[in-house]
């Protein structure tokens, strides 16, 4: 017959805090690039309240002339 396999999770470890990503740390032109991928509706209700740099970027009209270019392309 086959292998018995263990139906036990094993936990995942905690990245270590040098490991995570931060896009925070991201100059603004490619965090705007990143932000354009994002539906609009996700940008309004959580984007725009991580922190006022992002808030900035998701209130300013570079992000929103990126989304509309891509949706009309």
């Amino acid at each position: 017959m086959g292998a018995w396999i263990s139906r036990t999770r094993v936990p995942t470890p905690e990245p270590d805090p040098q490991e995570v990503l931060d896009l925070s740390r991201l100059p603004p032109e490619l965090l705007l690039l990143v932000l354009s991928h994002v539906p609009p509706r996700t940008l309004l209700m959580h984007c725009r309240r991580v922190c006022r740099a992002w808030r900035a970027l998701v209130d300013g009209q570079a992000l929103w002339l990126l989304l509309l270019a891509r949706d009309h392309s």
